[in-house]
């Protein structure tokens, strides 16, 4: 089935972190990263590939914390703009083989940088314009009805 898209978001979180668990329980690949303007909101996509069976259990987390406290805490580059960082960290069995560092043009979105810390695992972090409220969905992770697919949309929405 094709992976499930991400309804606007009901809620946003500000300054706090989210954790999403994968209940399938399989490995993935970071295969694209997109971004879009959706008007009242600016929306990031993480588009993520099977890759086989995990076993670790793959989690999504999304700390909030300024963009210069980066390198420190979470052992990767800063973004280059923005004076607030969201970061989502994807952790065991995801594996990421590019990186990304680039300035985006979106109202709230202003920076992406993705690598590897030093444990090796993923980070995706948005360098922010404002308050960085987001909101986290990954819906064909959803605990209650998990949907086994091939590929997974992990979405970050990030109020203007």
């Amino acid at each position: 089935p094709t992976p499930s898209q991400a309804p606007a978001p009901g809620d946003y979180v500000c300054d706090d972190s989210t954790t999403i668990e994968d209940p399938i329980g399989e490995g993935w690949n970071i295969r694209r990263i997109d971004w879009t303007n959706k008007g009242k909101y600016d929306r990031l996509i993480v588009t993520l590939d099977q890759r086989g069976p995990g076993g670790n259990g793959t989690q999504a987390i999304v700390h909030v914390l300024p963009a210069d406290d980066v390198p420190s805490t979470l052992q990767v580059s800063s973004p280059q703009a923005g004076s607030t960082a969201i970061a989502l960290g994807l952790f065991q069995d995801v594996r990421l083989t590019w990186t990304l560092d680039r300035a985006l043009t979106l109202p709230a979105l202003k920076w992406i940088t993705m690598e590897k810390d030093n444990n090796g695992f993923p980070w995706i972090v948005l360098g922010v314009k404002g308050d960085a409220c987001y909101s986290l969905q990954i819906p064909d992770w959803t605990g209650d009805d998990p949907q086994p697919a091939t590929t997974v949309l992990v979405t970050i929405d990030v109020e203007h």
